[in-house]
């Protein structure tokens, strides 16, 4: 039985506590989770540590897997026993959508050891697949202290052995660099919009991010357009630093001091995690391991933008790839290792990926895409969402698992990524006419949970089919007697909000084509 990694040092204390259990399938952890605040952006990891919005957990519904949430109690003096009663309580909110609905989570036990608390909630049946909003509040000497992290927590029924999972890379929010190649979709940030639409349609089970979310010439602008944007889609994400992420503004036009790495730990994830999902594991580490100092900028200006990792992180990654036993090992950081290092540990990386037998390396940086093999270890490096002259057009990247295996990675052989736009790829049009989404849908009338009938289209314009496409329709409550029929696809789930109801459509869209899903209502 394998025993839980340790949050830092945060878990290997509570773990002095007794706990002691199989890995939780999913339950990312952590090393050097900050709290380190900022002068000018307010950090929206505070009390809930983990799961949070870049490093969220996967729990079966029924339970069974050890769901947990550590929690922070931010010096507020949060005490186990003494005459200080703590009520704690949690529950499950749906992320987006246009049906409210939420769920108690009662909390089975707690364990202490100030000032973390881990709190083992009940998952039962009843919770709906579905991706959440985590919420916790704790009542102590009269007082109620609250958080919430989106998107932190799927709910699933099983744990897949084949399924798919999506690599973005360079999305950069606010780089002025789009405009030069296409300014009408980098305007309103549109190319990262369909690019958020397309995930939600091709439903993978998680994306990891490997960096570069914002531009970095002012994280105040940067983070919260990113942290918006982000809230649009119905998949779980793992994100990843890249060296825009991570500038250290020490002055900028006299009003911001943010450094960035810090930024991102606290609104988004820790610089360096793991995660497990079935026989997968993966590691997230962080290629901008240099100093504060080291990382100093003005705006987006910065000395030091190549790779660095020092021996610290380093020692972290092997003892957990000497502590794994799962069948496909992953990792994920921004500068490919070969040529994208400026500082330490390259070599060292590469060795340990090697020695370890890492199955593959998902890369950004560079935004262009390429795939090299490294004795048994692939590198997979991603071109950029956005627009620029590197890579050639947006693109994400789709991988396919099967029963323990890494099987396939490339749109097309032998390095290329999906394109987001349509007449888009290797061959494909001038940046500045791409205007159409790869794939998207639009709901006809509007799936806003009022109309008791709705047409779904979904545009391919692809090269190749897509099956088990995910759509999901907000319903009415249909009334006594009735339900609702679904025609061009296959129901998958359906549940109740008390509002109405959620219905799940799975689908498949041949290449270069447009299909229809309709529901309406039928009698029972």
């Amino acid at each position: 039985m394998k025993k839980n990694i340790t949050i830092a040092a945060i878990l290997a204390l509570i773990l002095t506590f007794s706990v002691e259990s199989s890995a939780a399938p999913g339950h990312a952890t952590a090393q050097g989770i900050s709290g380190v605040g900022m002068d000018a952006i307010d950090p929206l990891i505070t009390y809930i540590i983990d799961p949070v919005f870049g490093m969220p957990a996967f729990w079966l519904a029924g339970g069974g897997d050890d769901p947990r949430i550590l929690i922070d109690t931010q010096g507020n003096g949060y005490k186990r026993g003494g005459g200080n009663v703590l009520s704690w309580s949690a529950s499950l909110e749906k992320s987006g959508g246009s049906i409210p609905f939420s769920i108690d989570l009662p909390i089975e036990s707690v364990q202490y050891h100030a000032p973390y608390f881990l709190l083992h909630p009940v998952v039962s049946p009843d919770v709906p697949v579905d991706l959440y909003d985590l919420v916790v509040s704790v009542e102590v000497g009269g007082n109620v202290h609250s958080d919430m992290q989106p998107h932190a927590v799927k709910v699933i029924n099983e744990l897949k052995s084949d399924f798919s999972f999506v690599q973005v890379a360079d999305v950069h929010v606010d780089d002025p660099r789009g405009f030069l190649y296409n300014f009408d979709e980098t305007w309103g940030y549109e190319f990262i919009k369909k690019m958020i639409s397309m995930v939600n349609i091709l439903d993978p089970e998680f994306i990891v991010g490997v960096g570069d979310f914002a531009f970095g010439d002012s994280y105040t602008i940067e983070f919260q357009d990113v942290y918006n944007l982000l809230l649009k889609l119905d998949v779980p994400i793992f994100m990843g630093v890249g060296n825009h992420d991570a500038i250290n503004h020490n002055w900028w036009m006299g009003v911001e001091k943010v450094d960035g790495l810090r930024a991102f730990e606290d609104l988004f994830a820790p610089a360096i995690f793991s995660f497990e999902y079935g026989d997968l594991e993966y590691f997230n580490l962080n290629s901008m391991d240099w100093s504060a100092y080291d990382r100093r900028g003005i705006g987006a200006l910065t000395l030091n933008w190549l790779g660095q990792m020092r021996e610290g992180q380093l020692d972290w990654f092997e003892e957990q790839l000497a502590a794994s036993d799962s069948p496909l090992l992953l990792a994920g950081y921004h500068h490919p290792p070969q040529n994208a290092f400026l500082g330490e540990g390259a070599d060292r990386v590469m060795a340990l990926a090697q020695d370890y037998q890492v199955d593959a390396v998902l890369l950004g940086h560079t935004h262009f895409d390429r795939i090299e093999e490294e004795g048994e270890c692939t590198y997979i490096t991603s071109a950029s969402v956005m627009f620029d002259s590197f890579g050639g057009y947006p693109c994400i990247r789709k991988l396919d698992v099967s029963d323990g295996e890494l099987v396939s990675w490339n749109y097309e052989d032998p390095k290329w990524s999906t394109p987001i736009y349509k007449d888009s790829g290797p061959d494909g049009d001038p940046l500045h006419t791409l205007g159409t989404a790869a794939i998207s849908s639009e709901f006809s009338p509007a799936n806003d949970g009022t109309n008791t009938t709705v047409t779904a289209y979904i545009y391919n314009y692809l090269l190749f089919d897509y099956s088990d496409v995910s759509l999901e329709f907000y319903m009415p409550d249909p009334g006594a007697g009735f339900t609702y029929q679904v025609t061009g696809g296959a129901v998958v789930d359906i549940y109740d909000t008390g509002d109405g109801q959620v219905w799940y459509v799975k689908t498949d869209i041949p290449a270069d084509s447009v299909s229809e899903v309709v529901i309406s209502p039928v009698e029972r």
